[in-house]
């Protein structure tokens, strides 16, 4: 659970370069950028690229924690309610990125984008502190099934 956090934290930092480099339309073409998966042309499209990439590594460690903490027996109503709401936070997230680009960084997808990245922050740090008050070990969530992390 923490790990998932420090990703979304890190993947909104990097947007945040992103967006204050001007890097938001270096790359205009959806999925590759001028035909390639990492660009070779200029460092901008790579940091443009990173952060598509990383929008995806964000949205696998979001579906993967969520139906971690989903089959959690302990977990109660918030956690069910906050874990269930984080992969269509995710879905939205990366449609308003999609959004953002075709749009010629359209006022309204770009400002959607990011409040959705607040949102699904906010989500986490809920999720991390509402685990931690109910004696929900984050490292315990995250083991795999049937195994216990150490010192837990």
């Amino acid at each position: 659970l923490g790990a998932v956090l420090l990703l979304i934290y890190l993947q909104i930092v990097l947007g945040g370069i992103v967006r204050h480099l001007h890097a938001g339309l270096v790359c205009i073409d959806i999925p590759l950028c001028n035909g390639e998966l990492w660009p070779s042309a200029h460092p901008m499209q790579r940091l443009h690229m990173l952060h598509r990439m990383g929008g995806v590594l964000v949205a696998l460690a979001v579906f993967w924690i969520s139906v971690q903490l989903l089959k959690e027996e302990r977990a109660g109503k918030w956690v069910r309610l906050l874990a269930g709401l984080a992969p269509f936070l995710v879905i939205a997230q990366v449609t308003l990125g999609l959004l953002s680009v075709t749009t010629f960084l359209g006022l309204v997808p770009v400002t959607a984008h990011l409040g959705g990245g607040a949102l699904l922050l906010a989500t986490f740090v809920s999720l991390w502190m509402i685990c931690r008050r109910a004696g929900l070990s984050p490292a315990e969530i995250s083991a795999p099934s049937g195994v216990q992390a150490a010192g837990v």
